[in-house]
This record gives structure tokens, sequence and C-alpha cells, in this order.
């Protein structure tokens, strides 16, 4: 669980950082960050668990 949290940071911290280098039109903010923390957690969660679980 812990790994998938961390996913979840990894991914809203890497849509933050893409916006203060390049700002694009934020229509929809807090769908957005709730879509980037999803695919973090499948993505960066899961190599997280299989590298350290």
């Amino acid at each position: 669980m812990l790994y998938f949290f961390l996913g979840a940071l990894i991914g809203m911290g890497q849509m933050l950082w893409r916006f203060i280098r390049k700002p694009f039109d934020m229509n929809y903010p807090v769908q957005g960050f709730a879509f980037s923390a999803a695919l973090g957690a499948a993505s960066y969660g899961t190599i997280l668990w299989l590298i350290f679980g």
C-alpha cells in the first residue's frame, strides 16, 4: 500500500513539475491531479512494489 501511495505522489509531482516548467491550460485541475495520481499509483507503485516488495 505504501508503494502505491508513493507512486501517486510521484505521479502528482511529475505533473506539477511539468506545469512549473511549461505552463499549460488547466481547465480541470482537480481531475487532472486525480488522474495523474491514479496513473502514478498504477505505474510507479507497481514498479516500486516489484523492486522493493
